[in-house]
């Protein structure tokens, strides 16, 4: 009679072992100042997860962007975790995105935005469309996984964009 509570035992504990380790290892460490990428004229920043690499684009080939930014894993593959901010040539046109995406809420940050959530066939999205110091910007976090990213380790991240406010003398 003891050996199959024995092997239940065993079992019980390996799955929650293996829980636990991953929620051990999905864990978001905050972000730190130091990790903080900035655009190479100080135009906009945003802090990017320890160890994630930044890959800039001054001069996009596409018309959408003046410039884009993406910071990922080093090892990218389909699917994984990535932040994309994009500074617009001028104000962006919604309606393909509101079209496309659902609409679930219309502020970032405590100021007015397009915020959004969709998916790719492979991936999951959340995504803000914003004007800040007369630029536009759209910033998108890709994720494996469906969740909510104002309540995920992530979203401290994506709070951290700081965008240069264009000064009006009177």
């Amino acid at each position: 009679m003891s050996k199959p509570l024995l092997k239940i035992g065993v079992i019980v504990a390996c799955v929650g072992a293996f829980a636990a380790w991953v929620w051990w290892s999905m864990r978001v460490p905050p972000p730190r100042e130091q990790d903080r990428v900035a655009h190479r004229d100080g135009t906009y920043s945003i802090i990017k997860p320890r160890d994630w690499e930044v890959q800039w684009d001054y001069a996009p080939g596409a018309q959408r962007y003046l410039d884009t930014l993406e910071v990922r894993l080093p090892t990218s593959r389909p699917r994984d975790l990535r932040i994309f901010v994009g500074r617009f040539r001028s104000p962006p046109d919604l309606a393909p995105i509101q079209a496309r995406d659902q609409q679930v809420g219309s502020e970032f940050q405590g100021r007015p935005a397009h915020v959004f959530v969709g998916r790719t066939r492979l991936e999951h999205y959340w995504r803000a469309v914003f004007e800040r110091g007369g630029d536009w910007y759209e910033l998108v976090f890709w994720m494996p996984f469906e969740e909510d990213v104002t309540k995920s380790g992530w979203w401290p991240y994506l709070n951290s964009f700081h965008a240069r406010e264009i000064s009006v003398a009177q």
